[in-house]
C-alpha cells in the first residue's frame, strides 16, 4: 500500500520514489521556501531538542527543514528518495556552513533500516502526505503533537 500521494494508486503506473520528482530538485532549491524560524523553534520545544540529539528529517527535499535544525541538534539524518533533492541540499548545506547532516538516499520505508533508532524525533516537513502510514507510524517515533 501506498501513501495518498502515490499516483499509481489511481491511475494504475508503478510508484517509483526515485522518479517522482526527478525534475523537481533545481526548482525546489530555487523556489521552495523555508521554515519560518517560529516552526522550527516549536517543533524544538514540543520534541524537547537539545545540542546532542539526533533527529531524522523524512522526505528532506533540498534541506529546508534539515538545515535549521541542524543549528539546534549534534546530527541531522536527512532522507530523501531523490538524488537530486540531495545534491542541491548538500551544496545549500556546504553553502551554509552546516556540516552534521548525513545525507542518505532512501524513502520513509526504510526507515526501520537505517540504524538511526537513538533518533530524538522523526520530522517529515511537506512529505508526510507521500509516505505510507506504516511506515511513519513505527514504535519509538513521537509526535510533535
Amino acid at each position: 500500500m501506498h501513501g495518498l500521494g502515490d499516483p499509481s494508486a489511481l491511475a494504475g503506473v508503478p510508484y517509483v520514489p526515485e522518479q517522482l520528482f526527478a525534475q523537481a530538485a533545481p526548482f525546489y532549491a530555487r523556489y521552495r521556501p523555508g521554515y519560518p524560524a517560529e516552526l522550527v523553534e516549536l517543533l524544538a520545544e514540543r520534541t524537547g531538542l537539545d545540542s546532542g540529539d539526533l533527529v531524522l528529517d523524512v522526505g528532506c527535499g533540498t534541506g529546508q527543514l534539515a538545515l535549521p535544525l541542524a543549528r539546534r541538534v549534534r546530527q541531522v539524518v536527512a532522507v530523501d528518495p531523490q538524488p537530486g533533492m540531495l545534491d542541491h541540499a548538500r551544496e545549500a548545506a556546504r553553502r551554509a556552513g552546516v556540516g552534521n547532516i548525513d545525507w542518505r538516499q532512501a524513502d520513509a520505508s526504510a526507515l526501520a533500516r537505517l540504524g538511526v533508532a537513538d533518533a530524538r524525533a522523526a520530522f517529515f516537513g511537506a512529505s508526510f502526505h507521500w509516505t505510507d502510514r506504516a511506515d511513519r507510524d513505527r514504535p519509538g517515533v513521537r509526535s510533535a503533537g
